[in-house]
């Protein structure tokens, strides 16, 4: 520990202050920048944008809320939906079909069926458990 000159923005005396003189600096930043995301919405699994449709009992530890997905590449289909039942798994089956790879292990996840529907309730598979591949998502040229 050096106690010579403090290499902090601040400096050695805003370090000196009580905390609670250093606080209202902190908070008047926080506002600024909440200022600049009014939405303050998160994306996430915990608590942020989802909704709370059918979640398959995958496995023993089951599987999460539902989250969005933006599949953003030049082979995107623009505008369409998927309303197949997809995990974070998905990512690695779309990756294993594509370049003709095998499945990591034959316990995991990846090695499931990609799901068959109803047209009724397309959000529930009717092979359970089964997860999507991602390929719906892209209209990828032939050849």
């Amino acid at each position: 520990m050096s106690w010579g000159r403090s290499h902090s923005a601040h400096g050695w005396r805003f370090w000196a202050r009580p905390a609670p003189r250093r606080l209202p600096p902190i908070r008047v930043r926080a506002r600024r920048a909440a200022a600049l995301f009014p939405s303050r919405r998160t994306f996430d699994e915990g608590g942020g944008y989802y909704d709370s449709g059918y979640v398959q009992p995958l496995d023993f530890f089951g599987d999460g809320t539902r989250i969005p997905l933006i599949a953003v590449s030049p082979y995107a289909k623009g505008g369409h939906i998927s309303h197949d039942y997809t995990d974070h798994v998905s990512i690695l089956k779309f990756i294993e079909r594509n370049w003709g790879l095998a499945p990591v292990t034959t316990r995991s996840r990846d090695n499931f069926p990609n799901p068959v529907v109803n047209e009724d309730n397309p959000y529930v598979p009717l092979n359970t458990p089964a997860i999507g591949d991602l390929f719906d998502l892209f209209d990828f040229p032939a050849g």
